[in-house]
């Protein structure tokens, strides 16, 4: 540590020695907020700012709030600021730090009493009556941690500034060799990822081709460059997709920087829209534009070739779906970055790439391209949100027969101190094992009051299992989290779920070398063990459910429950609510279930209409014994339903044996009330089919029109 007399003339000197190297920073100001304000105002003056957080206006200065910055990716700025006044997402670090060009800072103002305060943005894990004040700010320290070097830490003092830690001058600068191709690239293997897609556009159909990086390496440069060189060579339709439009924007403005370069006869016309870019080239149409995964999975585009940025961010099933209906694909993700490790998605779409096309291909680029290598902003970050934990990951072969092998593999809870003694080690086989795995995991995984559960293999951790507590809960009202019970509360109107004691399990992972070893079931039965030993009424668990989770869970003895008509967006699939019952109090959860598999045959011919057979198949297979056939409780859904204590999904079956039973009523009912019901029970038309039909204005005047109808039906039959 040192004393600074004058903090913003070290500054500047840093950022000159930045500048020189092609490098960034994390700048961590601690202190007074007017203190720190003023050194922002000195050093940022003329440079384009992003500002998360409390701060002052400027003219440079761009406000952004932290739940909106995906919005804004593919835009660059000199500088970030992130002030910590509100809270910190963990998500936020990685975000901006992606959006800062070579020579600026990443600047965090922190309080005095910084890493030792509360946490507001923790307050997205804490179920009801927790409160984000009364966690300990794990997360925080873990940053701090993390930041003992590689940083530009500079702490408020009474007459001068301290120095708590500075950036390694000694470390070896690599710079990137900046080449001048013809196609646009900048760098030897930015030209060979052009190449590649190109290959992919010219050669072959079905040899798709896997584009990965870190963050900064190019990557979606190359998409849009290759696409204008695709266009240019004869090519005349090219679609570009991502889960959000803004996450091609980088493609688009090199595609676009590219062309307003070319000034030879041959291009004319050059239009730039917001989702497309249009020209003539050899007196021909060219198109470069965008499509939502969704649109070109329902629709037949025609393109000549699909490329698909940050695909890790898409559901597998959907990416598969993709595969087999357009043949000449690019698929481009992100390994280590702010959107969820790459890591899961090479386990799952390899796997389908294998299958489906086989001669697909992979590329991987190492060198950065917005800064030079070694940058001390990226290590920073990779440190702090374990980035790359799972790429440090080891573990021993398996050599043993699998009964000699499970005899070895030792399961106890882990405290918070084993936690942070194992965090690497634990957060990187999260991220090995899981689809999206996000720097929020991370917090989540610190701050929130979780069990925890590991599988030890010699001291090594092949396993882990994450449980929440949900339920006893006295006062429903305000309530947060809980998600289990008040899905129950909501979609059954069952709210005795919200009294009852509960254990949701939120992730269990093993490392992949390590899968159908059992270690999977040794974790749950120790779960489902200390669960009992503390009078826990149920267990439960909400997963997307593909054939190998559902098998699983039922083997586990977990019943299902509830299956969710939407697809999930991280997993693609139906999201499948399971549990187990521990205590007598919980028995009567087994009536949600009953109604469950009752309401199942009239959403598969409705909303689930494109649940897939095996997957019907497993949940057939654990179909209760008995049946309710009691029109009182059939009555009393049905009466729920029209008072909005649960929606339609969960409802339907029993309206429609209530209107079978109501025949002389339903004479009496005006023509167009009784065309409503008929055509929504009988006819099973979705609600946009219903409001088309009847001229009404959407799904909301559908079924407020149908609620109406249904209600005269009750009334009639309440004056029996």
């Amino acid at each position: 540590m040192m004393h600074l007399d004058q903090p913003l003339s070290y500054l500047r000197q840093q950022q000159q020695t930045l500048q020189q190297r092609g490098h960034r920073a994390l700048c961590i100001l601690q202190g007074d907020t007017d203190w720190a304000q003023a050194l922002i105002d000195a050093l940022c003056s003329d440079a384009r700012t992003l500002a998360v957080g409390a701060f002052s206006e400027r003219n440079n200065r761009q406000e952004v709030v932290q739940n909106q910055l995906k919005h804004w990716l593919g835009q660059e700025f000199s500088h970030a600021l992130i002030s910590l006044e509100q809270g910190l997402r963990a998500d936020t670090l990685g975000i901006v730090s992606g959006m800062i060009r070579a020579s600026g800072f990443l600047i965090l103002v922190t309080p005095p009493d910084w890493p030792e305060i509360p946490n507001p943005e923790n307050k997205r894990f804490l179920n009801s009556p927790l409160c984000y004040r009364e966690q300990e700010p794990w997360f925080y320290r873990q940053l701090v941690a993390s930041w003992q070097s590689d940083v530009i830490w500079i702490r408020q003092q009474e007459n001068s500034a301290l120095l708590v830690a500075a950036l390694e001058s000694g470390r070896r600068l690599i710079p990137t060799l900046r080449e001048n191709y013809t196609d646009g690239a900048a760098t030897q293997e930015q030209h060979q990822a052009i190449q590649m897609i190109l290959k992919v556009a010219f050669g072959h159909r079905k040899r798709p081709l896997v584009l990965s990086a870190d963050r900064g390496r190019g990557k979606s440069a190359s998409l849009g460059l290759a696409a204008v060189q695709a266009l240019i060579k004869g090519k005349q339709r090219i679609a570009i997709s991502a889960a959000t439009p803004e996450q091609t924007q980088t493609a688009f403005a090199h595609a676009q920087q590219w062309l307003t370069r070319q000034t030879v006869p041959e291009f004319a016309k050059l239009q730039i829209h917001k989702d497309r870019i249009e020209f003539e080239y050899g007196n021909q149409s060219k198109q470069l534009k965008f499509y939502a995964p969704d649109y070109l999975h329902l629709n037949q585009v025609e393109c000549d070739l699909l490329l698909i940025d940050e695909a890790a961010q898409i559901p597998t099933p959907l990416l598969a779906a993709l595969l087999q209906k357009y043949h000449r694909t690019v698929f481009s993700t992100t390994l280590h970055g702010y959107e969820g490790s790459g890591r899961g998605f090479e386990l799952r779409f390899t796997k389908t790439l294998h299958k489906l096309t086989p001669d697909w291909t992979r590329l991987h680029l190492l060198e950065p391209l917005r800064w030079n290598s070694n940058d001390p902003l990226e290590r920073a970050i990779n440190q702090a949100l374990l980035l790359q934990s799972a790429d440090q990951l080891s573990f021993p072969p398996r050599t043993q027969p699998k009964q000699q092998l499970q005899q070895q593999i030792v399961i106890k809870p882990i405290s918070k101190s084993e936690l942070i003694d194992k965090l690497p080690q634990i957060f990187g086989l999260l991220v090995k094992a899981h689809y999206q795995t996000s720097p929020n995991d991370l917090q989540q995984l610190l701050d929130a009051p979780n069990r925890l559960w590991a599988a030890y293999y010699h001291e090594q951790t092949v396993g882990i299992l994450l449980s929440q507590q949900e339920g006893n809960i006295e006062n429903a009202q305000s309530l947060h989290g809980h998600l289990v019970p008040q899905l129950l509360n909501r979609q059954y109107a069952f709210g005795d779920a919200l009294g009852m004691r509960s254990w949701r399990l939120m992730r269990i992972a093993v490392e992949p070398q390590w899968q159908n070893f059992g270690i999977g079931s040794l974790l749950i039965q120790a779960w489902q063990d200390a669960a009992r030993s503390q009078q826990i009424d149920f267990l439960s668990s909400s997963f997307g459910a593909d054939n190998d989770l559902i098998h699983f869970w039922l083997k586990q003895k977990m019943r299902p429950l509830h299956l969710g008509c939407k697809r999930d967006k991280a997993s693609g699939s139906y999201n499948l609510v399971v549990y187990q019952p521990l205590t007598d109090t919980a028995l009567p959860l087994e009536s949600v279930r009953r109604e469950f598999y009752q309401q199942l045959p009239f959403l598969l011919a409705d909303e689930l209409k494109e649940l897939e057979f095996t997957q019907l198949k497993l949940l057939l297979e654990a179909t209760p014994d008995e049946r309710l056939q009691d029109f009182t409780h059939t009555r009393t859904i049905v009466s729920l339903y029209l008072q909005g204590k649960r929606p339609f999904t969960t409802c339907s079956v029993f309206i429609h044996q209530f209107i079978l039973q109501q025949t002389d009523s339903l004479a009496k009912l005006e023509v167009s009330q009784g065309e409503i019901l008929n055509d929504k029970l009988l006819k099973r038309l979705d609600w946009t089919q219903l409001a088309e039909k009847h001229h009404l204005n959407g799904k909301k005047q559908a079924e407020q029109a149908f609620r109406k109808a249904l209600t005269k039906i009750m009334e009639q039959e309440a004056d029996k």
